[in-house]
């Protein structure tokens, strides 16, 4: 491969995260796996939540604005069943890591820090 990966590229000079302090990412992240193991990891159920928050009330507004029209109502269930179906995968992820990463004592999420 010509060059490096991306999770090895120094992010010395690349961006300036406030321009008046003069704070650059390189402060924060050393690289952007550090990136992705400080900041989206830890808050990825967040959004996941926020998400499956958004979908089923969408959904409950589908189903409720229907107006008893057979075709809205099953969208909007469609969707309330998909947002569910897609959490539980989540959550049922989040807990067959933390059983593995007990199994075999390596953190996986946790990134080691």
């Amino acid at each position: 491969m010509i060059g490096m990966l991306l999770a090895q590229q120094s992010l010395k000079d690349a961006y300036k995260l406030n321009p008046i302090t003069n704070t650059r990412v390189s402060d924060v992240f050393a690289t952007p796996a550090d990136f992705f193991n400080k900041l989206i990891i830890p808050n990825m159920y967040l959004f996941a939540g926020l998400i499956f928050f958004a979908l089923l009330v969408g959904g409950g507004i589908m189903v409720v604005t229907s107006g008893g029209d057979p075709k809205g109502t099953e969208k909007g269930m469609q969707t309330v069943k998909t947002a569910v179906a897609g959490f539980l995968v989540i959550f049922l992820a989040y807990w067959v890591i933390q059983i593995i990463e007990r199994a075999t004592g390596q953190p996986i999420l946790s990134g080691g820090f």
